[in-house]
Formats: C-alpha cells, structure tokens, sequence
C-alpha cells in the first residue's frame, strides 16, 4: 500500500482530531460521569439500549465549550448551539453525527461501561459493541501471541474477536479476506478489508491493552491508514452495528 501525497495532505486531520481526543482525555476516567443500566437480553441489544445516563448539566456544558473553542480555532465550525438534545442524538446515532456532540458523548458512554459491563463477562461473538452498539475503530493484535482484540472508540469496550472473519458481514472465507500493509511498515499498522462488504477495520500491534484514550489517540494517528481504504474502495460503515435508544437526565 503505497502513501500518496494526498494520503499525506490529509494527515493533517490528525493534529486537529489530538487537540478535541486532549479535551475529552480526562473526563473518559472521571466517575463523575455515570448511568443507570438494564439487563441484557439475548445478543440483539446493546447493554445501553433503554438506559438513562446521568450528567452533571454544568459539566456537560463547559465540556461541549471546550471542545467548540478547539473546533472553531480549526475551523470546524459546529452549529450555534448544542445541547443535551445534540449529545443524544449522536449517541443515538439516528442521523448525521455533529462532531463536537459526538466528542462530549465520549464520557458519558464511558462512564456507562464502567458501570454496568466491567463485571463478570458472557461470550461475545458479534462484532459491534456488546455495550453501546458502535462498530469497533480499530483491532488491537496484542501481546506476543497477537490475539485479535477489537476496541469500541465510543465507550471503550474490548472483545476478542476471531482471525480470518470479517468484522461487519462476519464473511469467513479465506479468499474473500485482503490487507493493505503500509510500505516499510511491517506488520505493526495495517488495513484488514472485505471483498465482500467492502468492510475495512485497522489492526495495531500492541504488547498490552491500550486505555480509552490511547484508543482515540491511535485512530487519529494512523489515518492516513483509512484514506488509503477509502480510496481503494473500502471503509468501516457509517452508524451503528445495533442502534439503542438512550436518554440523558442532566443533573
């Protein structure tokens, strides 16, 4: 997979993405954020689907100023104003996603997983979030023996997830499975794509599993890895695996 200079002028969305993952960074491990959960029921609904989260209102509100102030400096100018409405809606994932609004949801979701999926585990064999239905980032290949580890840039969540099986049609056959490898890059940052659902999810190698927001961070710095897929025809797909109705009670 060679990298081309457009490749290279659009890595320049990296250093905007770090400046608004530095805002959030703080608040992913904040308890102040929090939420009441539900029980799950078969593997058709994420943990969150019917569940109210919890946010300080002043908190919420200085967050989505401070992600703006980021966002204006880039020109990434959102609309006038964004609410509790906003945050919902981008959690919800029912139409186009403000980023800003995506950003502020960040914690909250983050908060909810703490909450309600660090205990005991059941199997998990889908591959969008068991907690807040997004489709992974990116896959981590971690440790030594490489285990395959897909990560929820949303909430945080990290599942094990089998070789050689497409992450969003669950295609399995071998000759239907590619890689784009960056040029020089080894084995350490690649592409994995479908020929079937033209699906593309990044793997990273890594000895030990990274936190939320190195998680963020990563996605951010290997973007021009995505602009490679998406010229070559593939991408991961928009919206959710499982969408999930959500409502936040600000406090």
């Amino acid at each position: 997979m060679r990298t081309t200079s457009v490749d290279r002028a659009r890595s320049g969305d990296t250093a905007i993405w770090l400046a608004l993952v530095a805002v959030i960074a703080p608040e992913l491990d904040d308890p102040v954020w929090t939420g009441t959960g539900n029980s799950p029921v078969g593997q058709a609904r994420p943990l969150i689907d019917g569940c109210t989260l919890r946010a300080d209102g002043r908190r919420l509100t200085s967050l989505i100023a401070r992600l703006r102030r980021v966002a204006e400096a880039a020109d990434l100018l959102p609309p006038a104003t964004i609410g509790v409405a906003d945050v919902e809606a981008a959690i919800r994932s029912t139409g186009p996603i403000e980023p800003v609004a995506h950003l502020a949801s960040l914690p909250l979701l983050a908060g909810f997983r703490r909450a309600n999926a660090d205990g005991p585990r059941r199997e998990w064999t889908e591959g969008w979030c068991r907690v807040c239905g997004a489709w992974p980032v990116l896959a981590e290949l971690r440790g030594l023996e490489r285990e395959r580890r897909l990560r929820c840039g949303r909430c945080g969540d990290d599942w094990s997830f089998p070789w050689l099986r497409c992450v969003f049609c669950c295609e399995g056959r071998h000759d239907r499975l590619g890689a784009l490898v960056p040029e020089g890059g080894g084995e350490s940052h690649r592409v994995e794509n479908c020929h079937e659902c033209r699906g593309a999810l990044k793997s990273v190698a890594t000895l030990t599993a990274l936190s939320h927001a190195e998680v963020l961070r990563k996605d951010g710095e290997t973007i021009e890895l995505d602009w490679a897929a998406v010229d070559r025809g593939y991408r991961r797909p928009n919206g959710l695996g499982r969408s999930a109705t959500v409502e936040i009670a600000p406090s």
